[in-house]
């Protein structure tokens, strides 16, 4: 699994902190660099009330409290210090300093966290987390505060079988089951008993794709796909889901604002993302 730089967004809370510790994990496993970042959102001041005199000094203020919180990281994540680590703090808004990052740090992954309570998902993951599965070009990983330890060992992947482009583009979903040695079940949550021939077709392409790794195929129907998603998870005890967002599929509903909330408030177990 070629990653060598991962990108971890926190604020410091405790769901973002429990990011930094699967980060930990990967990069102990993967030998990658761990790249923190901070965001903080300031107005632009009006210049002629004297704004930007006000503005500077509480822009140190932030950068040395914020500077403070990565070096107290250090102590207080265990393996931090023995993994290759930066940090930095933006002044601007979150996706736009995950962004930056992406393009300057030449990131592989990123891994963010995600609380239980409805207003911190609401933020999080109706926003930010759902912005950043739509641009990012890399996997992005979502991990519940739950979650202190990332081993999975059945992972579901949602998948529709249309037409896939590329089947090299599934390499994140095989390269992830072989570092972990992990089971891999492909679901297709249908709205109806059809299966068209030409689905047929892209199940054996994914079949022969995968097949020095364990996997299955199985198909659940459900007129609520999220829901017949994470109902099939969860009977199957995954550790893990991996989805692929694609244009003019089943899926892309997911992940449209209206209903990404919901998507992150079934999310009980680690949630892969990466684009075709």
């Amino acid at each position: 699994m070629n990653i060598k730089n991962i990108l971890v967004p926190t604020d410091f809370s405790p769901c973002s902190k429990n990011a930094v510790r699967i980060a930990v994990d990967l990069s102990k496993k993967l030998g990658a660099k761990i790249h923190l970042i901070n965001a903080i959102h300031v107005p632009t001041p009006h210049m002629d009330i004297g704004g930007q005199a006000m503005i500077e000094p509480m822009l140190e203020e932030y950068e040395e409290e914020v500077d403070k919180k990565f070096d107290a990281l250090d102590e207080e994540i265990p393996g931090l210090k023995d993994v290759k680590h930066d940090h930095r703090a933006y002044v601007s808004f979150t996706i736009d300093a995950i962004y930056t990052a992406m393009e300057t740090k030449k990131i592989d992954m990123i891994v963010m966290g995600t609380k239980g309570s409805h207003d911190t998902l609401e933020k999080l993951l109706g926003g930010v987390s759902s912005e950043v599965i739509r641009i990012a070009d890399v996997p992005v990983l979502v991990v519940p505060e739950a979650i202190k330890k990332f081993n999975p060992k059945k992972i579901v992947f949602a998948a529709d079988f249309n037409k896939i482009e590329s089947i090299g583009r599934l390499s994140p979903l095989k390269d992830i089951a072989e570092l972990f040695e992990a089971e891999i079940t492909i679901v297709n949550v249908t709205e109806d008993d059809k299966f068209p021939f030409s689905r047929l077709v892209e199940s054996f392409k994914v079949d022969k794709f995968l097949k020095n790794i364990k996997h299955s195929f199985e198909t659940t129907k459900n007129d609520d796909v999220r829901a017949g998603l994470f109902e099939f998870a969860e009977k199957n005890s995954a550790d893990m889901i991996v989805m692929m967002p694609r244009k003019h599929s089943l899926f892309e509903k997911i992940f449209k604002s209206s209903v990404t909330k919901k998507v992150a408030m079934g999310v009980k177990v680690p949630l892969l993302t990466f684009h075709e």
